[in-house]
């Protein structure tokens, strides 16, 4: 949403131009947007360096009061521990696919 919002007034021209905000703020927006698209989509698949963008987005979704206070709070406290587990089910599926038939597996 805030991507699209962004794009669209950036490159919109405004009927009342002394009252809207400047095309910067809007072209802060769009990339803030595009970051929270690419870094949620990241932190889903499990990469953690990808991941790291959405917090320019969360940033910006903090002041959204009180939905999105909620929300940064959870991600931001949530974020390590799913890239946690992410790493851990990699390893499982690495042992795994590495493992003979008949051998026991250490999955700590």
């Amino acid at each position: 949403m805030f991507a699209l919002l962004g794009v669209v007034r950036t490159v919109a021209t405004s009927s009342e131009p002394t009252t809207d905000p400047p095309t910067a703020f809007w072209a802060i927006l769009a990339a803030a947007g595009l970051a929270g698209i690419i870094g949620g989509t990241a932190a889903f698949r499990g990469n953690r360096t990808w991941a790291r963008l959405a917090y320019l987005f969360v940033m910006l979704l903090v002041f959204g009061c009180p939905v999105g206070t909620i929300v940064s709070v959870l991600w931001l406290l949530g974020l390590s521990s799913h890239m946690a587990a992410c790493e851990k089910i990699r390893r499982v599926r690495i042992a795994r696919s590495q493992a003979q038939p008949d051998e026991a597996l250490d999955l700590d």
